[in-house]
């Protein structure tokens, strides 16, 4: 309260730098969000573990994500997702596919004390990322331009991201 007290700022000056100082690590944050996602030919469950762990970072040191939110239940469902992926074997994270066997799913839920239904809604932020990704790919080998922020991003693949078969086939699979 000091701080504001004794600020030579107008209280809502203050506010204005720091909102432009979220905006500028913002802007950072989405910068590094899209050299990770075009550094990467294909985007496998590695990719996706080193995503969450530093996401799980980030959000301990503070900084707020757009990507995951930054909720208590946010960090929470980064934290289990983190948990399933390290009960997995370095060949499932390779090859996601072989989490379809049914052997696989139970193995990891004794592992983890977590539902099936959690496991499937890890998955399925998976594959959502994993979508993500190949529509940023494609605008890169395109060469079209990279929308300059996370929203514009969002809204563009909603719109213009054509589902492969399998894609839309993983999507409705993991929503039942």
């Amino acid at each position: 309260m000091n701080f504001i007290k004794n600020a030579k700022l107008p209280i809502k000056r203050s506010f204005g730098l720091m909102d432009r100082y979220q905006k500028k690590q913002g802007d950072k944050e989405y910068k590094l969000f899209l050299d990770f996602m075009t550094s990467k030919e294909q985007f496998t469950l590695v990719e996706y573990k080193q995503f969450i762990s530093d996401s799980l970072d980030k959000m301990s040191r503070g900084i707020i994500s757009k990507f995951v939110g930054s909720d208590e239940q946010g960090k929470a469902e980064l934290a289990e997702s983190k948990t399933i992926l390290n009960a997995c074997f370095p060949e499932e994270l390779e090859n996601p596919k072989e989490l379809n066997d049914k052997n696989i799913l139970n193995e990891i839920e004794s592992i983890t004390n977590l539902s099936q239904d959690k496991i499937q809604k890890m998955l399925k932020g998976y594959n959502g990322f994993r979508s993500l990704h190949k529509y940023v790919q494609q605008l890169k080998n395109s060469g079209k331009d990279l929308p300059l922020t996370y929203e514009l991003l969002s809204q563009k693949f909603r719109s213009e991201y054509k589902y492969s078969y399998d894609e839309k086939m993983n999507l409705d699979e993991n929503r039942n």
